[in-house]
């Protein structure tokens, strides 16, 4: 799951940065696209899981170079002969500069038994990919990740 938030989220944000039509002085340019990813997550537990994403992102760029991405995700997470689900609501914006924040719920997945891996919030990502800050709930950031891979075990 570390995987999902810092380099896929990014490169996805950037990808349809660079993709996005530039916006005229008058008008964003916005734009609805599927979206679908394929992560093997070999950092989160002691064993991989396969970590299938689809949905929608809708993306509004700006004359000045700012990009906004809204994510509607569903994600199906694997290991060992188990499943979870994970739905994410979150938007990114870029800036020109390329520091980034994150608001929303990244990660909301329901643990079988009960308990939730959650995290939601604020992040701000610098342009170099480094975490400035976050708030809210933050289990994968933070680590707390003990449930869910006890969930796949």
């Amino acid at each position: 799951m570390r995987t999902k938030l810092g380099a896929a989220m990014l490169a996805t944000a950037l990808a349809v940065m660079a993709t996005a039509a530039p916006a005229s002085a008058a008008r964003p340019t916005i734009t609805t696209s599927p979206f679908s990813q394929t992560i093997v997550d070999s950092q989160s537990c002691s064993f991989p899981n396969l970590q299938v994403f689809t949905g929608t992102v809708r993306s509004i760029a700006y004359a000045d170079g700012r990009l906004k991405l809204f994510f509607r995700l569903q994600g199906h997470i694997t290991a060992n002969g188990r499943s979870l689900t994970d739905r994410d609501h979150y938007s990114v914006t870029v800036s020109p500069t390329g520091s980034a924040t994150i608001v929303g719920t990244v990660i909301h997945i329901v643990l079988p038994g009960g308990g939730v891996v959650n995290d939601a919030g604020r992040i701000v990502i610098g342009a170099d990919g480094s975490l400035i800050g976050f708030t809210g709930r933050q289990d994968q950031l933070t680590g707390n990740l003990g449930a869910f891979c006890a969930a796949l075990s």
